[in-house]
């Protein structure tokens, strides 16, 4: 009789292991500025979470219903109740108060910074020949965005505004001089935006290079997950899974070119990059990186 009922208490406990699944709770996106960028930071962790069944299990990844904003969101993911996971530009307090997945999701080029401008602004671009120059100018961020605090942080003049809408507006007629938008995002966002706004263009010849990577941010009560989000990374990462999705949803060539032609301006500093040792790997950051390589797409 008792041997039976340790069987069964070793059937029932096997059960509950094997179909115990790992709950990934991710933050709603809807409410930002541009919910469907998010898509890449998606694929990115399902594909991680995909690479490492065989080591962790099965998994389920659900969304808050209702958009927080940073400030929330950190306090959210730090407790761990309704946020386990969320993809995010490093700050100092994040990294302070969640723990971070040190892999630069966008292989740093959310710090790649062109700048939308009112067409008849070229000849002042024209006459910016160093970062002191730039900060004469007035630049769109909102203060509460990571781009907006470097910045601030550097001596940049910020011009700030209630939403990417009213950035638009106010550009369009020329109230400030310019607005910093990551390489990848700038052309597609100029060009949905040409009818609405037809003074905007594309600046071409300047960049401002931040220091702004894009970490996965786990909650510092998931130990397990942590570990999974991190064997899964640099997992995808090694067997090139990795750089085929990040070839899927950015247009390489043009970034390549969109680096190679301008005039950069680096924010980036040597205490910038003793952080972590993912830093002195070249292939994790796209090319324009200090110390980087070509992109190997």
């Amino acid at each position: 009789m008792f041997v039976r009922l340790l069987l069964i208490l070793f059937v029932l406990w096997y059960t509950s292991i094997a179909s115990a699944k790992d709950l990934i709770r991710l933050p709603n996106v809807m409410g930002s500025s541009d919910p469907l960028a998010y898509q890449f930071e998606l694929t990115a962790i399902r594909a991680a979470l995909e690479a490492t069944v065989a080591d962790f299990g099965e998994y389920e990844v659900s969304h808050h219903p209702r958009f927080m904003p940073r400030a929330r969101l950190l306090k959210e993911l730090a407790s761990g109740n309704l946020i386990n996971v969320a993809p995010a530009p490093t700050r100092t307090e994040w990294e302070n108060q969640v723990t971070p997945i040190y892999f630069p999701l966008r292989k740093g080029t959310l710090g790649f910074r062109i700048f939308l401008v009112h067409k008849n602004s070229k000849a002042l671009f024209s006459k910016i020949d160093s970062i002191a120059s730039l900060k004469k100018l007035s630049a769109g961020q909102d203060y509460s965005w990571s781009s907006g605090i470097r910045m601030r942080s550097l001596g940049f003049q910020i011009y700030s505004d209630t939403s990417v809408k009213r950035f638009y507006d106010m550009l369009n007629h020329a109230r400030y001089d310019y607005y910093p938008k990551a390489i990848y995002e700038a052309r597609r966002d100029a060009k949905k935006i040409a009818l609405s706004h037809p003074n905007i263009i594309v600046e071409e010849t300047k960049m401002l290079l931040l220091f702004q990577p894009l970490y996965i941010f786990v909650s510092p009560h998931e130990e397990r997950l942590t570990k999974r989000m991190r064997t899964g990374i640099w997992r995808i990462h090694h067997n090139g899974i990795f750089d085929k999705i990040f070839a899927n949803f950015h247009d390489v060539k043009q970034m390549k070119r969109d680096v190679d032609k301008r005039q950069i301006f680096t924010t980036i500093s040597p205490q910038d990059l003793f952080k972590h040792p993912a830093f002195a790997d070249p292939n994790l950051w796209f090319y324009g990186w200090p110390g980087s390589t070509d992109p190997h797409l």
